[in-house]
């Protein structure tokens, strides 16, 4: 005999499923929403205001927890650990944060960095983000350390290249707060090998260093 699964919340007029969703606070719920039913899912995903918001609560009460933890005043300081500027510099959309959340995978490590990532495991490694007082870094991890291609912005200034056990290492550009810009070779956070700095008046020097 077939069998058939009826979608029951699929007949449910539209109004009503908004009504129903507007009660929905946390992310456990929501997430536990994306299965009950496709139109569920289809109404929730892409809902990235409501996405935000269950963020940023979600955010946060995790520093607050932190803040409550021995030594950890530092996670309230104002303008620091700031969510929507990840977010921004990242290009991930909202939805992929609370994934992160829902799913266990934002975790403190040394040096008071938090690090959001999907990937599986207690190391981080693969892709992902790691945000720290002002700075942040958006790119590739191998066992915790900065390892691959990535962007590193710290206060006014902004490396986008290679990264080696947490240092520039390879090809690179930096861009320093000064508005000075130097592209080339890297090695331990030294500029290394051929490269070019560029002035904010136009000027340009082209050399080995």
């Amino acid at each position: 005999m077939n069998t058939m699964t009826v979608d029951y919340f699929g007949m449910i007029p539209k109004d009503i499923l908004q009504i129903i969703l507007s009660f929905i606070n946390s992310l456990k719920d929501s997430f536990s929403l994306l299965l009950v039913s496709k139109r569920f899912y289809h109404l929730v995903k892409p809902n990235e205001i409501q996405w935000k918001y269950l963020c940023l609560e979600f955010w946060k009460d995790y520093k607050d927890q932190l803040i409550k933890q021995e030594n950890n005043w530092w996670f309230s300081r104002e303008g620091e650990y700031d969510l929507e500027w990840a977010q921004r510099e990242s290009g991930k959309d909202w939805f992929w944060f609370s994934q992160c959340f829902a799913n266990g995978r934002v975790f403190e490590v040394f040096y008071r960095a938090i690090i959001f990532s999907l990937s599986p495991g207690k190391e981080m490694n693969g892709w992902g983000i790691k945000l720290y007082d002002r700075n942040i870094y958006i790119g590739n991890f191998i066992e915790n350390n900065m390892t691959g291609d990535g962007k590193w912005i710290c206060g006014n200034e902004k490396y986008v290249g290679s990264f080696v056990n947490s240092w520039y290492n390879g090809i690179g550009t930096l861009t320093y707060d000064s508005g000075v810009k130097y592209e080339g070779g890297w090695h331990r956070d030294r500029v290394d090998g051929f490269g070019s700095i560029t002035y904010p008046d136009g000027i340009q020097y082209e050399g080995q260093w």
